[in-house]
């Protein structure tokens, strides 16, 4: 079965890192897809959850006043007093 992918920054990795190892743009991808595949099966479900909350310590360190504010609002609307839908 074929894959077209139409990402130009994609296609432009794929085409620098053929440059670079010689191998080809197939090659390239599949590599890297085993290595990822590899590399997220390693990962312990400790080590998945703290990645998520380096992301979100990043997400919140970004967020201004008023985004919080708005999330807040959203967030009262969407749940009552118990947590529980509105």
């Amino acid at each position: 079965m074929a894959i077209n992918i139409k990402n130009e920054r994609v296609i432009e990795l794929a085409q620098q890192a053929s440059r670079l190892t010689g191998n080809t743009q197939t090659g390239v991808i599949e590599q890297a897809l085993r290595e990822l595949i590899s590399r997220e099966q390693r990962a312990s479900p400790t080590t998945r959850m703290n990645l998520v909350w380096q992301t979100l310590e990043i997400v919140d360190a970004r967020l201004g006043q008023a985004e919080r504010d708005a999330m807040q609002r959203a967030m009262d609307e969407m749940y009552d007093e118990e947590g529980l839908p509105a």
